[in-house]
């Protein structure tokens, strides 16, 4: 079929047992009820997640641009690897038992208002390869995660509080009107890294 093409998954358990594509016209949704299992998905298209449950041992990889807004999402086990343009501009993120929220060096991770997110205990990480940052909001968003950054953390807007400590070798900095927090946790900066602010 020609033209954009929309899977939404909002009141089922989606099991993938092997590796599954969402092509570039594709538009995948996850708006609750549970996407899980070993096998990878991998969404060239548009990854829209409102609501509901990643988890499983597998990988999401949002190649197409992720956008994060409506109501609670969670990401319990699963990797959710960011390879293009990903931004969170609502509702709660709750994250824990090994999950892993990867930037790579091609992302762009912005979060655009004062993030909450939430513990469902065990490892949970954040690994920043390309550029993170906090775009909007005046208040605080908080992150409990380990956070290990080789790319650059940039807080343009209100604070961003880093909680979790982590190991880093990238930049750190923030513009005018933001303030960086290393809020918790040990932080080891290894020698290549900076912080820098204006």
């Amino acid at each position: 079929a020609s033209g954009v093409q929309t899977f939404t998954n909002a009141g089922q358990t989606l099991t993938l047992n092997g590796a599954s594509v969402v092509n570039g016209n594709g538009v995948f949704g996850l708006s609750g009820r549970t996407l899980t299992g070993a096998g990878n998905l991998t969404v060239n298209g548009t990854f829209n997640w409102t609501g509901g449950t990643m988890s499983g041992s597998g990988a999401t990889f949002a190649n197409g641009g992720l956008t994060m807004s409506g109501t609670t999402k969670e990401l319990s086990g699963r990797t959710l690897v960011n390879t293009a343009t990903a931004t969170w501009s609502a509702g709660a993120l709750n994250t824990g038992l090994g999950s892993v929220l990867s930037n790579a060096p091609s992302g762009t991770f912005d979060i655009s208002f004062d993030a909450t997110e939430g513990n469902l205990g065990g490892a949970r990480t954040i690994a920043n390869a390309g550029l993170f940052r906090k775009t909007g909001g005046t208040g605080a968003a908080a992150l409990s995660e380990v956070f290990n950054n080789t790319g650059t953390v940039e807080v343009q807007s209100g604070t961003l509080s880093l909680n979790g400590g982590g190991t880093s070798t990238g930049n750190f900095t923030n513009t005018v009107g933001g303030t960086l927090d290393f809020g918790g946790g040990t932080h080891t900066l290894s020698a290549a890294s900076s912080v820098t602010n204006s």
